[in-house]
């Protein structure tokens, strides 16, 4: 599963792992896959306009599309984030008035909010998950522990660098708390595991992880690797005890067990290498190798080559490449 196109014409293309057979394609932007793999939500937009209707659908019927929610005059959506029980999702939603009044380039949007939408209601039900923030700042959810009643997200602004972790917590009598991130890093390498307990951030320097369960970002542990980590960490979802996170080192993708500081090389490429998903399970990972163009224009759109890697034997498949402009969802791999 995987998005494509320019912008104005975003699409989620769902294609089978190995053959790369299409399975179904929708027009739509910042999609979110359930960590079960089974559960799509994404933004349908009005054109000229933006992200408007929230949509919901299961991947092995795309006929349940359905929209869960959709956003008032004025307002957009933001990226989303599903509960660790897949039935709700942590969505941001900001104005179209922005800061400068000339879009991001201008100080972003004026206002950005972050809500809890309840999938087990009908219709679904929403509440606020912290008080807005304004200025040109942006929420990027981060987990919904919903059985726990936890919720988080970063807040970060121009340059894309984490300054604030907001947490909810729907069992306290003050239920929003804010906290400096207490290193320089990018908003979007802040990633919770599939059980929504955990959470990691990657410093700027690409050395370090840090990792704290999700109230209480001052209980930050410090996971220092070896070398540069060249591609963002993803946690391996499904059943693993110690928690386990999936990273690149140079031309190398390692398993690296989280309190154990255990290590090993999944696959090593000749270049150009991507970690690009993981499936639901986390019996395998997705990399992508090259990115060649044609030397005469008009340049022929890259092409990526694609491997499916089992975790347990090392064992490499190559599976049917990747052509174009396109983005692979971190838990978006279909099982054969």
């Amino acid at each position: 599963m995987f998005t494509s196109g320019s912008a104005g014409d975003e699409r989620v293309v769902v294609r089978r792992e190995r053959d790369g057979a299409p399975v179904f394609e929708l027009a739509g932007v910042s999609p979110a896959v359930s960590a079960d793999g089974k559960r799509l939500a994404y933004w349908r937009t009005t054109p000229n306009v933006g992200a408007t209707d929230l949509r919901v659908l299961d991947v092995a019927d795309p006929r349940s599309d359905r929209s869960v929610m959709t956003v008032p005059d004025q307002t957009l959506g933001g990226s989303v984030v599903w509960s660790n029980d897949g039935q709700g999702l942590l969505v941001a939603t900001h104005s179209r008035e922005t800061v400068g009044g000339g879009g991001v380039e201008s100080g972003g949007p004026a206002q950005y909010d972050l809500l809890l939408l309840d999938l087990t209601s009908t219709p679904p039900g929403t509440r606020a998950a912290a008080a807005p923030v304004t200025g040109g700042r942006v929420f990027v959810p981060v987990a919904w522990d919903r059985p726990a009643q936890i919720a988080s997200a970063v807040v970060t602004g121009p340059g894309g660098y984490a300054t604030e972790y907001v947490t909810w917590n729907g069992t306290a009598a003050s239920p929003f708390a804010r906290a400096e991130v207490p290193r320089l890093a990018l908003a979007f390498s802040v990633q919770a595991s599939t059980d929504g307990k955990l959470v990691m951030m990657l410093e700027d320097n690409l050395t370090v992880l840090r990792v704290w369960p999700i109230l209480d970002v001052t209980q930050a542990e410090q996971v220092r690797s070896a070398s540069r980590i060249s591609l963002f960490p993803i946690w391996r979802p499904g059943p693993s005890a110690p928690y386990e996170v999936i990273w690149g080192m140079g031309q190398k993708i390692d398993l690296f067990r989280y309190r154990t500081d255990q290590s090993t090389t999944l696959y090593t490429s000749t270049g150009g290498l991507g970690l690009a998903a993981v499936r639901p399970d986390g019996s395998a990972v997705l990399v992508t190798e090259g990115s060649p163009t044609s030397a005469t224009p008009p340049p022929a759109p890259p092409t990526y080559r694609v491997v499916v890697v089992d975790v347990a034997t090392r064992q490499a498949t190559e599976a049917a490449p990747l052509t174009g402009t396109v983005r692979v969802l971190s838990r978006g791999v279909l099982l054969r």
